[in-house]
């Protein structure tokens, strides 16, 4: 296994736990703990008393814990992009040739340049559901491409693997009933996640359990 496949598993593993720990930021409802971008409360390193406050930043909009777990987040996210682009180094330096890897693994670069942008703009506009909604499906394809030059990385090592196996014939449409599949699972669960906390916003009396009944 070269350095550039060792490398590319290890970038996709990363971006799958970043899938996860955005997913926690949710649940933890700390996607605005930090309410400016890049900064959280206008400061490199967040608060950790009100006294570190900045006088434009109203106090009530501080928890120590939540502005932590998004800027975690935040940094976890610079870690995966940072691994990305020495995938993106590596593709280009063993594989330049190649546009079967190249191409694939210079796309997942550019949409993590698209999805730090996309990471401003949500706080910009206060988790709209469909920034977050596009922001989820981009990091589902950076995964998707990974995994792909990956996976043609290995067949250029390992031909004799690729012309042993055999696939069925309507591999590809299941590959696409999947993917359709996929897109619409996420997008509803973020539509529904996102709605759900509109209201709750305009309306801080109704408890979250009652919405989720009236869901089924």
């Amino acid at each position: 296994m070269n350095i550039f496949r060792q490398f590319s598993l290890l970038t996709t593993g990363l971006t799958y736990l970043l899938i996860f720990v955005g997913g926690l930021v949710r649940v933890a409802g700390a996607g605005m703990g930090c309410p400016d971008w890049p900064k959280c409360f206008d400061r490199w390193i967040p608060p950790t008393s009100l006294d570190q406050l900045p006088e434009s930043i109203d106090p009530a909009k501080f928890n120590i814990v939540l502005a932590w777990i998004e800027y975690s987040n935040r940094l976890f996210g610079a870690f995966v992009g940072l691994a990305i682009s020495i995938t993106a180094f590596l593709a280009i330096k063993y594989y330049g040739d190649n546009r079967r890897i190249l191409w694939p693994v210079l796309a997942a670069f550019f949409l993590t340049l698209v999805e730090g942008w996309l990471g401003s703009v949500l706080v910009d506009t206060v988790l709209n559901p469909i920034t977050i909604t596009l922001h989820l499906l981009l990091a589902l394809i950076i995964v998707m491409l990974l995994i792909y030059s990956t996976q043609e990385a290995y067949y250029l090592e390992n031909p004799v693997s690729e012309k042993q196996s055999q696939y069925s014939p309507n591999l590809k449409l299941a590959f696409v009933v999947l993917f359709i599949s996929l897109l619409m699972e996420v997008i509803l669960g973020t539509e529904i996640r996102g709605g759900l906390e509109m209201i709750r916003d305009e309306n801080p009396l109704i408890d979250s359990t009652f919405l989720l009944r009236m869901l089924g």
